[in-house]
């Protein structure tokens, strides 16, 4: 991803993949009746911190619901809202120049006033 090209990281529910979510949770629900359960879904939850041991992953989420945050330890880790995310620029047409974000994008965007505008 490029500097000059911050992207938007909203996770609303019209920008994830349906398909892939369906999937994933058809996926989970068989694993739960057949009783033998490798993939555990966590909704609603944001990466706190991930610590590697040899045999495993150490993961601390935080329940946005609740603000829990519990630690998880897995064999492997996937990451997958199934969200694609679109550079701010494509959202907001010119007003998008005023809006100053992180080479990951920066869900919390605003137009910075008073200020020029960012060069592309």
């Amino acid at each position: 991803m490029s500097a000059s090209r911050p992207t938007a990281a909203a996770t609303h529910y019209w920008a994830i993949n349906a398909e892939l979510v369906s999937e994933l949770n058809r996926r989970e629900s068989t694993e739960r009746v057949d009783g033998h359960r490798r993939l555990f879904l966590h909704g609603c939850t944001g990466k706190l911190d991930i610590a590697g041991t040899d045999d495993a992953a150490r993961l601390r989420v935080m329940r946005r619901m609740n603000g829990e945050k519990p630690e998880i330890l897995c064999d492997v880790l996937v990451f997958a809202s199934g969200f694609e995310s679109t550079p701010i620029s494509d959202l907001l047409a010119d007003v998008g120049r005023f809006c100053h974000a992180d080479v990951h994008g920066d869900r919390h965007s605003t137009a910075a006033t008073g200020r020029a505008p960012m060069k592309r």
